[in-house]
């Protein structure tokens, strides 16, 4: 699965380049238990009859962010195995229009979200005639 943007340049924003910083993902549900002081009160308002199973959450190894070629590549091996893989890349089309395209895949337990996500940004682009005009991948 890809996500493309289309960007129209105008005037001086002809050259204009696009990109992607990646960041950190941190969970959005408020009160996680980061300690094992936590857990109770976690499961009291979540999941008690799950009380001893919960444990305190062993975050992922960092992503590691790299170059592939021309697209931008952020990987993050999984402890349950595999790995999650963002790639973003951008191509000028026209002297007018760029578009941008990021897949996101994970694999587990394989170690192919990477390579799926490269085919994927690849097949996107390779699938349209520019500019993309409202198609979509």
């Amino acid at each position: 699965m890809v996500v493309s943007t289309d960007l129209e340049i105008s005037g001086e924003q002809s050259g204009a380049v696009c990109g992607w910083k990646p960041e950190k993902a941190e969970t959005s549900r408020p009160g996680d238990p980061k300690s094992a002081g936590e857990i109770e009160g976690f499961a009291e308002r979540y999941r008690k009859p799950y009380l001893e199973a919960l444990k305190v959450p062993q975050p992922n190894p960092d992503s590691v962010i790299e170059r592939r070629g021309v697209s931008s590549v952020s990987i993050q091996n999984l402890h349950v195995g595999g790995h999650c893989a963002v790639i973003g890349e951008d191509r000028l089309l026209s002297e007018y229009s760029r578009a941008s395209v990021v897949s996101i895949e994970k694999s587990v337990p394989e170690m192919t979200a990477m390579d799926d996500a490269l085919a994927s940004v690849k097949q996107a682009f390779d699938s349209v005639t520019p500019p993309w005009k409202g198609q979509c991948c």
